[in-house]
């Protein structure tokens, strides 16, 4: 199955004391480069938290944040910051006053500042763990489940420029021998002039032949392209590595680029070019793939 590596996740659980909110987005990026942004409550699962974000997600630039609101404040008096819960009091109180906002709810709103809840001397207790695991677990789970459906689309894209690629080669196939009529004219004027020669030297005739044969001849790299763009619509349904998308699509443009080269057809070589923008669609889109 075929995965992006773009993708957004999120996920609340609380219980009586708190509310963890985790929120995860991924873009490109050849390796897993992971940022994280946890506060202090829970930085002591930080490891656990990096070990299953390694274990599901594996390449992509992950922004991973994390919020928790205290809302049993009872419980957590004895943790206050009480300088800090005074500096953030008088300035969220100067700002409501200033702006005539409501300010019914300011010790809620102080509580859940940066700092005020001194838990540096506070162990994580195994049910607020439990609760923040869970979270980080399913916001992965809706992190990979967007992966997923955004990878059924790029499959599907992917596929439709190889259709295209597929079609432009058959029409390349059909008409390759109407090139038939002009080779024969060129190894006729060839042997003509050979035969009014006073010295016929046979053997660079039979060179020459065998030159423009193997010049003009695309047989082999139509085959090959046909059983590239096959294998590249088999790992789509399969695995859907994009680095082994990107290795097969890299095969394909060489097949390409030597039926242009030996194309000696403006038609053929018109075909070449719309199948090599077809090609580019597919690299730029095989970089978001897992």
């Amino acid at each position: 199955m075929v995965l992006s590596m773009t993708g957004y996740g999120a996920a609340t659980k609380q219980n009586q004391i708190l509310k963890v909110e985790i929120e995860a987005k991924s873009v490109n990026s050849k390796f897993l480069d992971l940022n994280l942004r946890l506060p202090r409550l829970i930085q002591p699962l930080e490891m656990d938290i990096r070990n299953l974000i390694n274990k599901h997600v594996m390449r992509g630039k992950v922004m991973f944040s994390a919020n928790v609101q205290i809302l049993d404040l009872g419980n957590a008096k004895r943790n206050i910051n009480i300088d800090l819960f005074n500096s953030y009091l008088e300035d969220v109180k100067q700002l409501t006053t200033q702006n005539g906002l409501n300010d019914s709810n300011l010790l809620q709103v102080v509580m859940n500042m940066p700092e005020v809840l001194d838990t540096t001397t506070q162990e994580l207790d195994a049910e607020t763990a439990k609760l923040v695991m869970t979270c980080c677990q399913e916001t992965i789970e809706n992190l990979q489940q967007f992966r997923a459906d955004e990878g059924k689309a790029l499959s599907t894209e992917l596929e439709n420029y190889c259709n295209n690629i597929e079609a432009t080669l058959k029409q390349i196939d059909q008409i390759k021998d109407q090139r038939i009529d002009t080779i024969k004219k060129r190894l006729q004027d060839l042997h003509d002039r050979y035969e009014l020669s006073d010295k016929v030297d046979n053997n660079r005739y039979e060179q020459e032949v065998l030159y423009f044969i193997e010049k003009l001849e695309i047989t082999e790299e139509i085959v090959r392209l046909n059983n590239h763009i096959n294998y590249f619509k088999k790992e789509l349904k399969g695995t859907g590595s994009g680095k082994k998308l990107g290795f097969i699509s890299q095969e394909m443009g060489r097949e390409i680029n030597t039926i242009g080269s030996k194309a000696n057809h403006d038609g053929i070589q018109h075909m070449v070019v719309d199948m090599k923008e077809e090609l580019e669609k597919i690299k730029e889109q095989v970089l978001n793939i897992l």
